[in-house]
């Protein structure tokens, strides 16, 4: 018999902007290897701006939440699961991974898209210059939204076992 094509997997990759720093330039590098690898790719960002928009693939399609702050975005975010519907929702750094978590929690039995969130920092107070409320936030919150929480990845064991610690 005739066997159907499979179908692609979906996965967004979700980032603050495209700002020149190490999380947006490997944000750009695995879209570019999953599309390689025949994943259909989205990057959604927080806001369309920054000095690696040049390097955007022209076959990758940009989702712009034109969002005012991180957490504006759980909003966003959640229309964008439930319409868009992707099979993989790829965050990254603290507030965005917050705001993808709120957002599958938003969307609730409405969506089936599987949440990766990528630690790229400490979270701990003492790695920071300034311990301000957001730092304090943070691992609460990946607390209360832990179950929202498919995957997670750290960027080193020391982020790896601070994350098995708080959640």
């Amino acid at each position: 018999g005739v066997r159907a094509a499979p179908v692609p997997l979906s996965i967004a990759i979700y980032v603050h902007d495209l700002s020149p720093g190490g999380v947006e330039r490997q944000c750009l590098a695995l879209a570019k290897e999953l599309q390689r690898r025949g994943a259909e790719v989205t990057l959604v960002v927080h806001r369309l701006q920054g000095e690696l928009l040049p390097l955007l693939p022209n076959d990758l399609p940009v989702v712009d939440l034109a969002g005012t702050r991180s957490l504006d975005d759980a909003v966003r975010l959640r229309r964008y699961l439930r319409q868009g519907k992707p099979d993989i929702l790829v965050a990254n750094v603290d507030h965005n991974n917050v705001a993808a978590s709120l957002a599958k929690a938003l969307a609730g039995s409405r969506t089936r898209t599987r949440l990766v969130i990528r630690q790229h920092n400490p979270l701990t107070p003492g790695y920071h210059a300034t311990v301000n409320w957001k730092h304090r936030v943070v691992p609460l919150c990946y607390r209360l939204l832990a179950r929202h929480i498919d995957h997670a990845v750290a960027v080193s064991d020391g982020i790896a076992r601070e994350l098995v610690q708080i959640g």
